[in-house]
This record gives C-alpha cells, sequence and structure tokens, in this order.
C-alpha cells in the first residue's frame, strides 16, 4: 500500500479564501477514485524562511491509501495540473507568431500562466476561449485579466492587438492589455543579439494604392510612426522577459508566490 498526502492551500494567490465547494468537491473526487480518503479539516499552519523573510502558509490536509501506484500516480499528475490552472494568478501571454512560440512559451511557464500563439489574426474559436477562461477566473476569484502582448511592430502587427482586444470585450471578457514586444521605444533604441540597433533592422512599410483592405491600416501606420516598421523576431527574448517580470513585479504580492511555489513544489514531490 502507498500513502499519499494532498496539501490544498486555503487561499489563492491574492488572498481571496478558496470556497468550501472547492474543498468538498476535491473530497468527493478522491472519494471516487479511491474509494476513501481521511480529510484533516483543521488549518494546518506552516512557516519556512527563504532569505531573511519568513512565511506563513494554511492548509487542508486530504489522505489516501491505495496498492495502486500507477493508477494513483496518473490521477495525481492530472489533478496537479487542474489544481495549478485553478488556483493560481491569471495572466496570460500571447504572441502572433509560431516562431515566437519556443522563445516566450518558457517565459510563460515560469510564470504559471496560460500561452497562446495567435497565428496572426485568430479565429473566434481560440479567442472565445481565451474570454472564457478570464470570465471564469473572474466569477471565481474577483480578478481581472491581464494579456502581456507579442507581435509585429507594423501595421498587421498593432491591428491585431486591436482585434484581440475588440473580440475579447465582445465575449465578455475584462481584461488589460500590456504590450511587451514589439514597442516603438524598444524599435528605436533597442538592439539585438548581436548588438545591431534595431532601428537598422527596419523594413519599409508596403502601403499599397489604397484599394486594399489594409492599405488603410499601413497609411494611418506611417502617419504615426514613420514609413518603417519591424518584425518582432528581431527583438532578443531577453528583452521581452524583462518586460513581462518588471510589469509582473509591479503588482505581484510575492509572500503569496512564494507561498504558492512551495505548495506546487510539496505537490510534485510526491508524485
Amino acid at each position: 500500500m502507498r500513502e499519499y498526502e494532498l496539501y490544498v492551500p486555503l487561499f489563492l494567490n491574492d488572498g481571496t479564501p478558496v470556497p468550501d465547494e472547492f474543498i468538498d468537491r476535491l473530497g468527493e473526487r478522491l472519494l471516487e477514485q479511491f474509494g476513501g480518503c481521511t480529510f484533516f479539516p483543521q488549518p494546518n499552519k506552516g512557516l519556512w524562511k527563504i532569505g531573511d523573510v519568513v512565511f506563513h502558509d494554511e492548509v487542508v490536509i486530504f489522505r489516501v491509501l491505495t496498492g495502486q501506484v500507477r493508477t494513483a500516480r496518473r490521477f495525481f499528475r492530472g489533478l496537479k495540473k487542474e489544481l495549478m490552472r485553478e488556483l493560481q494568478q491569471e495572466a496570460i501571454l500571447i504572441v502572433e507568431k509560431d516562431t515566437m512560440e519556443p522563445v516566450c512559451k518558457p517565459m510563460a511557464s515560469r510564470w504559471q500562466m496560460p500561452f497562446a500563439s495567435s497565428r496572426g489574426y485568430s479565429s473566434l474559436r481560440l479567442q472565445h476561449d481565451v474570454a472564457k477562461l478570464l470570465r471564469e477566473r473572474r466569477a471565481r476569484t474577483g480578478q481581472f485579466g491581464r494579456i502581456y502582448f507579442v507581435s509585429d511592430h507594423d501595421p498587421s502587427g498593432l491591428d491585431l492587438q486591436r482585434a484581440w482586444e475588440e473580440a475579447l470585450a465582445n465575449f465578455g471578457a475584462i481584461a488589460t492589455f500590456v504590450r511587451v514586444g514589439l514597442t516603438i521605444d524598444q524599435a528605436r533604441n533597442g538592439r539585438d543579439e548581436a548588438g545591431r540597433p534595431l532601428e537598422e533592422l527596419s523594413i519599409g512599410v508596403k502601403a499599397g494604392d489604397g484599394k486594399r483592405k489594409g492599405d488603410s491600416r499601413a497609411l494611418a501606420y506611417m502617419e504615426q510612426y514613420g514609413p518603417r516598421c519591424w518584425e518582432v523576431d528581431i527583438l532578443p527574448a531577453e528583452t521581452i522577459e524583462q518586460a513581462i517580470d518588471a510589469d509582473i513585479e509591479r503588482w505581484i504580492n510575492w509572500d503569496l508566490w512564494r507561498r504558492r511555489e512551495v505548495e506546487i513544489e510539496s505537490a510534485r514531490a510526491l508524485l
């Protein structure tokens, strides 16, 4: 027989109490999966120290016994992913191109936030799914979404962000968009990984003859930014990561974040 303990936090990352119904449903799932479980409802207080800072935590504990070790491990791996999704701070990283996915996806993973590759103008399905995630999170925790957006600094790239903002609003989701790449300041003042000024890596805007759909976007872009534009691929990954980190660090509750990191590592150690 193998014993498993599941430590469930009593508070979300923003300090909101975890609903009793959530705890009850979790117990019902364990009962159904293993035929029985022990629940320790009294809050267990933990203390740990990182550097000179002491952190406090409150959890409740479920305990199960089973001889089906492989089945239990598969179950808890899936449950871990669900709990991480249910209990984490909600921010989302969206990038325009598939080529940016291997660059940006690890950044999203490090901050435990969802990631989406827009692949240009997305289908309404993807935008609907992101909006649904944000609405459900808002209903559970009262938190608003925060979208970190990465796209080319050209007529289509800027309009793509506008299209996402409009689509999410139409689907009833409330979110703040933060453009972390490519911004005009990064384009005009940044350098690529080889040290070359990004200003020198610009390309000409194709304005067309005013008859195509994108021509009006190009003309509006040139009026505001001039005749040159930039593809986001030239932006060093470090620059994007620094922009995300700087924004998150302005609003994150570090005590709660470190508490959650310890909870996740504790859960991983059990699997």
